[in-house]
């Protein structure tokens, strides 16, 4: 089931039960939007959301879609008990399945808490939650401070539950391993990392973070960490700043946060790095050694790494390194004070750089200061440098060095041009604007190779709206602008559209010849349509093809308004009467529809054209208004 237009693929504001299993696919600018009744996904069902990513409060009383694969709201019309017949509650189940969105949040949640009638439970256990790069896997939105614990399913795995007024949502570690919440917010992400690169903490604005996963992690000030006992964290504080840990014996959760450092806690450690030398030849070694002062009753432990990589089993206070590198020795100091362990780090780090030897190293490292000859020879090295079109090195060609010395080369790249790669010895070493060999002990070769900067032509700006009564924020701005656009729908004046206007049978006639590209015909005999009437035309060529009839008395009725059914009617005929595919059936007032228009109610709701209104009523015998044509056309023709 696929809604191309941009909107909600499956809306349900009623009550009744909505399963989606097996192999379906449903895809929408939302794929389904939900605010009532109970909803579940299972199997291998794919729900699609493919709309722009919209983050605002949904629109009070129709649908809307936001982008996401779910989109949940809590919202009835009204508190009357005619509002539902059983429960006007929510639930929504998700235990398989794959909910992806390419613009957004895969499940979006908002607690409007319009009325206290009307509960909302969420319970995702299992599936493939996919959301858009920086946005949620689930996002909740409440009216009030979210309240988030952590809590075990029905069959035992850990899960994370938020909830506020009305509305609780729980999702198990098997569909997500973080929360950040924030306020009145929560996000919940499929991987820890992508919570921790999505966290903005300050004292001002503080964020709890919950992790189901092993991490490491830096903690900032403003942020709080929580997680079952069970997981492994690797947690360091910012430079200069102390952690506390807190194990809560009632839940069994671990907490961690930065707290000002202390004589009574701990203060950060004071960390010196020392090495016997900084330089030395392949197959001898250099010793590293690390010295930390911290307050008394604190243990120390060392952590080492080589170029920002962790060295495995390297926990003692010295290191003995055979290759060249960036070593940075991490002291962390740990003191317990009454049953809270708190904890602080710092760290040096220092260059060591071993070359290879060779016969003039011998000659050097000799100290008898004899020479037979009397002078000295001093070797060098060729550097062969070379640049590709669009672009300069310098210096170039055949460059001599002096054994030991470095030599800095300068890419430049002319105009319209760019640095594509740098190769040195056949290695890549990116697009860089500069490279040195440093400590120079045998031939090189260094090749750039530059690309042409293609620059992307701009897209063609759609014509902005005429009409002063339509806004950009209006919920039908993008479908009078697609009518308009496409020639479907003119303005009632050059600057007025009319959206609150109500529809004749005249102004459809003229809409669907705009549409169809008509031609005109033989008049049909309409004593009430005169010929030189701008809606002539139309009206002949919409009878002439069957998509209008006249009264019984004989006449046409240009200037009668227009009601839904009839405008169903006469879509439906338009597109040929197809066989329905929806159903009618939840709507309140669902037989108030005239027999002649059942089909093509059913078949307008089937394809997402009609939709219900407040309380909802379907309203057959009510009008539209303009804008509601322009919404319904942009479906129908997009």
């Amino acid at each position: 089931m696929q809604q191309t237009s941009g909107e909600t693929c499956i809306y349900w504001p009623m009550e009744g039960t909505l399963t989606i299993g097996g192999d379906a696919v449903v895809e929408g600018g939302s794929g389904i939007e939900v605010r009532m009744g109970t909803v579940t996904i299972q199997d291998g069902a794919t729900i699609l959301g493919t709309g722009a990513y919209l983050d605002d409060t949904p629109v009070s009383g129709q649908s809307q879609a936001d982008g996401s694969a779910i989109l949940i709201s809590t919202e009835m019309y009204g508190d009357g008990e005619n509002q539902f017949d059983e429960s006007p509650d929510i639930t929504v189940n998700i235990a398989g399945g794959k909910l992806e969105s390419s613009n957004g949040n895969a499940v979006t949640v908002y607690n409007l808490e319009t009325t206290e009638k009307q509960e909302a439970k969420v319970n995702i256990t299992d599936g493939e939650l996919q959301a858009a790069s920086g946005k949620a896997a689930v996002q909740v939105n409440m009216m009030e401070d979210c309240q988030t614990e952590l809590t075990t399913t029905g069959t035992g795995e850990n899960a994370i539950q938020t909830s506020g007024s009305s509305t609780t949502v729980t999702v198990s570690e098997d569909a997500s391993q973080a929360l950040v919440g924030q306020g009145s917010a929560s996000s919940y992400y499929t991987d820890v990392n992508d919570a921790l690169e999505n966290v903005s903490a300050s004292s001002e604005n503080p964020a709890t973070v919950y992790l189901l996963d092993n991490a490491e992690v830096t903690v900032t000030e403003g942020m709080t960490l929580v997680t079952p006992d069970a997981v492994s964290l690797t947690v360091r504080p910012e430079e200069g700043k102390v952690i506390e840990k807190v194990e809560n014996q009632e839940d069994g959760t671990i907490s961690y946060k930065v707290v000002e450092a202390s004589d009574s806690t701990l203060q950060p450690p004071t960390v010196s790095l020392t090495a016997d030398k900084t330089s030395a030849y392949v197959g001898d070694s250099i010793t590293l050694t690390a010295s930390a002062v911290s307050a008394e009753g604190a243990t120390i432990t060392y952590s080492w790494y080589k170029d920002g990589q962790k060295i495995s089993g390297a926990t003692a206070s010295t290191l003995t390194v055979t290759s060249s590198g960036i070593y940075t020795v991490v002291v962390t100091a740990q003191k317990t004070v009454n049953n809270n362990v708190y904890s602080a780090e710092d760290d040096a780090s220092i260059s060591c750089t071993f070359v290879v030897r060779d016969d003039d190293d011998d000659n050097d490292n000799n100290n008898s200061g004899s020479s037979s000859s009397g002078s000295t020879s001093v070797r060098r090295y060729n550097i062969e440098a070379d640049a590709g079109r669009g672009g300069d090195i310098s210096p170039d060609g055949r460059v001599r060095v002096r054994r030991g010395e470095n030599q800095t080369f300068r890419i430049t790249a002319d105009d319209g041009w760019e640095i594509a790669d740098v190769e040195v010895d056949g290695e890549s070493v990116g697009a860089v604007e500069r490279y040195t060999f440093e400590n120079v002990r045998t031939d090189h070769t260094i090749s750039v190779t530059f690309r042409q900067i293609v620059t992307e032509p701009e897209e063609p700006q759609t014509p902005a709206l005429p009409f002063t009564d339509v806004s950009e924020g209006d919920w039908y701005h993008d479908a009078v602008a697609y009518c308009w656009e496409n020639g479907i729908m003119d303005g009632t004046s050059g600057t007025a559209f009319a959206p609150n206007m109500i529809l004749t049978r005249a102004m459809m006639a003229q809409v669907l010849y705009n549409l169809a590209g008509g031609t005109p015909a033989a008049a049909a005999g309409f004593p009430d349509v005169s010929p030189t009437a701008w809606y002539a035309d139309a009206v002949n060529w919409a009878a002439a093809n069957g998509y209008v009839t006249g009264y019984d008395n004989g006449l046409f009725g240009p200037e009668d308004d227009l009601t839904r059914e009839q405008m169903a009617a006469i879509l439906y005929r338009y597109a040929g009467s197809p066989a329905p595919a929806g159903t009618l059936d939840g709507f309140a007032d669902a037989a108030s529809a005239s027999a002649y228009a059942v089909d093509a109610l059913r078949w307008a709701v089937g394809e997402g054209l009609l939709t219900g209104k407040d309380g909802g009523r379907l309203d057959p015998t009510g009008t539209a208004s303009r804008a509601e044509l322009a919404q319904i056309l942009a479906r129908f023709a997009g």
